[in-house]
């Protein structure tokens, strides 16, 4: 197994660019909601805590059954709730398109602030 701390810079680009989740390392406050076995789970916490990253990366996990915390069956329905469309789309669309695998993202689905 490779550690991520010890790879070089280049080589984190690469992972990177193939599933960044992988370079993700939760806080403590982030773990504790991965790890949960509960179905329905909020995030609570102040700003700038990281509580859309963490759900979206719990969204790329799981849809894509590589969750390192539990074990997921794919393929799956995963609901995101956010305060208006403006934030879905500028903030949690966002995050979902540099997170996901862009195998997984289908062709006529571009991000961009416009759409």
């Amino acid at each position: 197994m490779i550690s991520i701390d010890r790879m070089t810079p280049e080589d984190r680009s690469i992972v990177a660019k193939i599933l960044p989740t992988i370079l993700y390392k939760p806080s403590p406050i982030q773990k504790s909601f991965h790890i949960s076995g509960h179905n329905r789970r909020l995030i609570r916490a102040g700003n700038r805590v990281g509580k859309t990253l963490a759900g979206a990366v719990e969204c790329v996990w799981t849809v894509t059954g590589l969750h390192p915390y539990k074990k997921v069956k794919t393929p799956c329905t995963f609901l995101i709730l956010a305060q208006s469309w403006t934030v879905a789309k500028q903030v949690i669309g966002k995050y979902l398109h540099e997170l996901l695998p862009p195998s997984m993202i289908q062709k006529q689905c571009q991000y961009t602030l416009n759409n």
